[in-house]
């Protein structure tokens, strides 16, 4: 039996993962598939041919695809890594894809749609001792991949897919009568890589959430393709798609996730390469994805915000004879949009706290304590476009019936804010040398604390406590008879009537310092 049909029926009977890639690479397998890998796709003596090998790969792909559907990770990298054991590198000596191109594409997505797959797919919640056993379980490969962030993975990707794709040889000229300076350096280059294979690895750091990498992949691919097209002269239908692919990728899913808008207008307005009608197809495309995130920018909810604060900032301003920049901006929110910033119609900013804009009549003595009121511009600029002003005058109808209770709203909620601003504006002396005390301790040290207390607070204690001594004396009921008989007992006590708490303790030091001195003068210590 030979090893196509060999393939085949192990393809058809779904052996253990792992079975074909061990009968392709075993020694004593047929010796057969060790020569594909000539130039130009020639197999040697004895090969097979690259028609063999093609049918081989076809027979393949269907069982690996319906394994990666099925989850199945480790058949899929079995298969993957057979197939790619029988793909040789592409051929630069001719003009024209090799018979082999359109399977090394097919198998290459699959390999990048696998290894992302398996990067993204969630870690079963299980026990550690299970998990590890779910790891092991993954080809060495897989495993490898998990190791690495979502950028690195992406790239390593591309350098895979570009060598795999760029030939062999190391130079190449653009024709046959170019002159040597046109030579080109052929080792992997982005050029070589297909815009197929270049939209799934930009599709795939999509969804890793690592858009710069692919920016960055689109952006090599694009700044070598002149040279190889000029060489090959590949202008075909399939080469204009794949090239419009990338550019629509670039504009309208790579850029506008980094908020790069304006390069990817830019770009758009330069490019030469595509026909203008799907330019314009493309910019109104842009266009349209850019008026969409700022209405979704729009609708976005705020906090709600402090009722008090918010009547303070309404009834603090001062009203105009003409609209503010604010007002008329928010009235032309649905008609011109600002290139840079997202600005949100005020009756939906009004309207998101869960209040109603507290509102006086004209001919009310408060007018001016309410600026939105104050103006019939005013409130048009807190409309939603140009239909409102047709409905100036319900509003002002309705603000008419309702200027009585309004007014008495006003009214209350200036007497509560002022009445909390003077609770809050008046806190207590003893708040404050607590606030105060604080802040300086913790900007001093050990040392400086301890000197603060023993050369401040102690004299303050002592002078405390020898008014209170003056006090209860004044208020002594006692004569002067009483006050003899204390001064004798201090006197007895060896204490005058100057004496003081610092005082004693001085004299206590020094009289135990003179008599260590005597003591030591005498022999005795």
């Amino acid at each position: 039996m030979s090893t196509t049909t060999e393939l085949r029926t192990m393809s058809a009977t779904f052996p253990p993962p792992g079975y074909v890639a061990l009968k392709i690479a075993s020694p004593s397998a047929d010796t057969s598939f060790r020569n594909v890998n000539a130039p130009n796709g020639n197999a040697s003596a004895g090969g097979p041919s690259v028609g063999s090998t093609a049918s081989t790969l076809r027979s393949l792909y269907p069982r690996a695809a319906r394994a990666l559907v099925q989850r199945d990770f480790p058949l899929t990298q079995s298969l993957a890594d057979s197939a790619f054991a029988l793909l040789p590198p592409p051929s630069s000596e001719s003009s024209i894809p090799d018979e082999l191109d359109t399977q090394r594409r097919k198998w290459e997505i699959l390999r990048i749609t696998l290894e992302t797959s398996v990067y993204i797919s969630p870690l079963p919640s299980t026990p550690k001792n299970e998990l590890k056993a779910t790891l092991d379980s993954l080809p060495s490969t897989l495993r490898a991949n998990q190791l690495l962030s979502a950028p690195a993975l992406i790239a390593t990707l591309h350098t895979r897919s570009v060598r795999l794709f760029s030939p062999d040889n190391s130079t190449s000229t653009a024709t046959t009568t170019t002159s040597p300076s046109l030579l080109l350096p052929q080792g992997p280059r982005a050029a070589f890589l297909p815009a197929q294979i270049l939209v799934t690895l930009v599709l795939a750091s999509l969804k890793l959430e690592c858009p710069e990498v692919g920016r960055s992949m689109i952006e090599d691919w694009l700044a070598q393709q002149d040279p190889i097209n000029q060489r090959h002269q590949r202008h075909s239908a399939a080469d204009r798609e794949g090239y419009k692919r990338v550019v629509e990728l670039f504009c309208l899913h790579v850029l506008p996730r980094l908020q790069d808008w304006e390069y990817a207008q830019e770009f758009l307005e330069y490019e030469q390469e595509l026909p203008p009608d799907t330019r314009s197809e493309l910019k109104e495309r842009l266009v349209s994805l850019r008026t969409e995130e700022i209405n979704a920018a729009g609708r976005i909810p705020s906090p709600p915000l402090d009722p008090f604060a918010r009547s303070h900032d309404d009834f603090s301003r001062t009203p105009s004879p003409a609209p503010s920049d604010s007002s008329s901006s928010s009235a032309d929110t649905n008609d011109t949009h600002s290139t840079r910033t997202v600005v949100p119609n005020s009756r939906s900013r009004l309207n998101l706290n869960g209040f109603t804009p507290i509102s006086t009549p004209s001919s009310a003595p408060n007018t001016t304590s309410n600026s939105r009121s104050a103006t019939p511009d005013k409130v048009a600029g807190s409309s939603r476009g140009k239909n409102e002003r047709r409905l100036a005058s319900p509003i002002a109808s309705i603000r008419a019936r309702s200027s009585s209770s309004s007014t008495a709203t006003g009214r209350g909620l200036n007497s509560t804010q002022n009445a909390l601003a003077a609770e809050a504006t008046s806190p207590s002396t003893l708040k404050l040398l607590k606030t105060a005390l604080k802040t300086y301790l913790s900007q001093m040290g050990p040392s400086r604390l301890i000197f603060v207390l023993l050369c401040v607070f102690v004299p303050i204690f002592s002078f405390l406590v020898r008014l209170q001594r003056k006090r209860r004396r004044a208020l002594n009921p006692l004569g002067g008879g009483g006050t003899d008989v204390e001064a004798v007992r201090r006197r007895l006590a060896g204490r005058t009537s100057q004496s003081n708490l610092i005082g004693s303790v001085w004299s206590e030091v020094c009289r135990a310092v003179v008599d260590a001195v005597r003591m030591a003068g005498s022999g005795l210590v």
